[in-house]
């Protein structure tokens, strides 16, 4: 877990099914090194590799190469990885994702360059909520509205096992587009409306509906979305 000044960045993990495991380090090690702490801590392994499908989506597996029923996803920035495991009972799929707050309280992130990449990212309707947001809101706040969105977007990238596809050499062919994931906020709660593609891409993983998470501290935000497997008849 996070220093006591970083936790309140991760308070969701109290609100998600029983099991869960996460890591929050310094990044020094492996990329899948948290990934694997995490997993075997929910597993009680000490037999975890990560494997990844064609997707690129992390995996976690026995020593057999077999598949645990464990969700594993993770995130770094600022110095941070960030890395959570959740057993796969009645769930889709799971994915994460860390800002480090302080690389966008730079100068030239000011109000107009966040409406920019706000218009970059956002499908009409998303962008329209977004502009009427700000015109009530200090600088920081637009920058934590513009984070929190685009986190969530990514999250839900991950959960789904596309990722973002952001213009060229950014993505793979299969990933998806942001538009293809629009954040919505209503009563205070984040949601997602998935476009005529993810929803493809959530029928494939049986999933039925998308559930939120966002977490800010001092240094950093960070979002969690967490797919529900669909119900047999």
């Amino acid at each position: 877990m996070p220093l006591p000044s970083e936790s309140a960045a991760v308070a969701w993990v109290e609100q998600l099914p029983p099991g869960w495991s996460i890591v929050w380090e310094e990044t020094g090690r492996l990329p899948d090194q948290p990934l694997l702490a995490a997993a075997a801590a929910a597993s009680g392994r000490n037999d975890v590799q990560v494997l990844r499908n064609l997707a690129g989506k992390p995996l976690a597996a026995d020593g057999n190469g077999c598949v645990l029923p464990y969700h594993i996803t993770n995130s770094h920035d600022g110095g941070t990885h960030l890395a959570l495991a959740l057993p796969s009972t009645g769930i889709a799929g799971v994915g994460v994702d860390l800002v480090h707050l302080p690389r966008l309280r730079s100068v030239r992130h000011s109000q107009d360059h966040m409406q920019r990449l706000a218009r970059r990212v956002m499908n009409d309707r998303e962008f329209g909520a977004f502009t009427q947001c700000v015109g009530n809101l200090d600088l920081h706040d637009v920058q934590l509205l513009f984070a929190a969105h685009f986190s969530l977007m990514e999250a839900a990238s991950k959960a789904l096992g596309t990722g973002l596809r952001l213009g060229v050499g950014f993505g793979r062919p299969t990933s998806l587009h942001p538009h293809q994931l629009s954040v919505v906020r209503e009563h205070g709660a984040w949601g997602i409306v998935p476009g005529e593609e993810a929803r493809r891409c959530l029928a494939n993983i049986e999933g039925c509906q998308f559930e939120c998470f966002c977490g800010t501290s001092e240094n950093y935000l960070a979002s969690c979305v967490v797919i529900s497997l669909k119900a047999n008849p």
